[in-house]
């Protein structure tokens, strides 16, 4: 069988990819891929080393108001689909699937005139653009979150899949790998693979007026790569390797560090709250408000249902805001009461299985 995988703009929109052709690994070990990306996407790193042979096209998103900009960025899609249905016609695959992303309207509509069957995976609350557009000419969308299996007369839910490499992992051997007693409590924030200023801003307040002084605190804020070098000017100290709190621009081992933690402050990204989900791990959550349809403000709400998640919106975040929560969410063991009434039941672990077993059940 031979796959082609689209998706881009985000790496939230690339690792349900790698994790779908993970899952089409292990059914089917001489399935061929193709990932079609956006050119110059810092995100097709990722594919890049997981092995995933990569072909790029030249595609931007819409402008969400009105803009001239529009117009060429409308000419530019048309061209992309012509460039896309060139690499579909060379490969030949048996399915073409989206996991999200303005790249996935050129790969998918191409497809859909050539009469290769199409899927695509939403993993937010809230469907975005792109899927919405595609949504009749698919097969089936597969949601990552069950209240919008609805939305769609050919939803399928199945949740969001994840890497093994995050599944197979466990809060003993991360803990272990990171020499973190267990003792002492460890605090990760990430704002999300871009960086996010805000969330930056008020991470190091915490550090500098509450974990810093706390010597039980590990604390790891990773603020995002165009940010690192401002951070580490203005911060050197939070920057060193060796301190209890440290900033870094970017890890590619966010399976040991949530597994590790004890509580995440995070953004809002459906892949995010699915890693913090799949990791059993209390969160202090902050929705960016800057993304199409409010979809992280969905998914936050979406998940936090329990007292071992809270959600700051971000015109309520400040430093104080920030500290008065994470103060109150350690104060007290709120994972165990997270493990014991929410996560074990909450998170569908096998949603790249799942997602394989229906493309090949369709197309057959």
């Amino acid at each position: 069988m031979k796959i082609i995988l689209c998706g881009g703009g985000t790496s939230g929109h690339v690792t349900p990819s790698l994790a779908i052709a993970e899952a089409f690994k292990r059914r089917l070990p001489e399935c061929e891929f193709l990932f079609i990306g956006r050119r110059g996407g810092k995100e097709n790193d990722a594919v890049n080393d997981a092995g995933l042979p990569v072909n790029e096209i030249d595609i931007r998103g819409l402008r969400h108001f009105l803009s001239i900009e529009n117009a060429a960025i409308l000419r530019e899609a048309i061209k992309a689909r012509r460039k896309a249905k060139s690499i579909i016609s060379d490969f030949s695959p048996d399915a073409v699937i989206g996991t999200g992303g303005y790249v996935c309207w050129p790969v998918i509509s191409a497809a859909q005139k050539m009469n290769i069957p199409t899927f695509i995976h939403e993993s937010n609350a809230a469907a975005g653009l792109t899927t919405r557009i595609l949504s009749k000419g698919c097969r089936a969308v597969f949601a990552g979150v069950k209240e919008l299996e609805n939305e769609f007369p050919n939803g399928i839910y199945t949740g969001n899949p994840l890497r093994r490499n995050f599944i197979n992992k466990s809060r003993t051997s991360a803990r272990k790998e990171m020499k973190i007693s267990d003792d002492r409590r460890l605090i990760i924030s990430v704002g999300g693979s871009l960086g996010a200023e805000k969330l930056n801003d008020a991470a190091i307040a915490l550090m500098n007026n509450f974990s810093l002084k706390n010597k039980n605190i590990v604390h790891i804020h990773i603020c995002g790569h165009r940010y690192y070098e401002d951070i580490k000017r203005r911060y050197p100290e939070l920057c060193s390797l060796n301190s209890q709190v440290r900033i870094i621009p970017f890890s590619n081992d966010m399976p040991t560090l949530l597994h590790a933690a004890d509580l995440v402050i995070a953004r809002c990204g459906a892949m995010t709250i699915s890693e913090i989900e799949c990791c059993r791990v209390p969160a202090v959550l902050i929705p960016s408000p800057n993304v199409a349809s409010d979809h992280q403000r969905k998914n936050a709400y979406a998940y936090a249902k329990d007292e071992a998640t809270v959600v700051i919106e971000e015109k309520e975040l400040t430093g104080d805001s920030l500290i008065a929560e994470v103060r109150k969410m350690l104060s007290a063991d709120y994972r165990v009461n997270w493990i014991k009434n929410t996560a074990k039941n909450r998170y569908f672990c096998d949603a790249g299985d799942v997602i394989v077993e229906k493309v090949i059940e369709i197309i057959k």
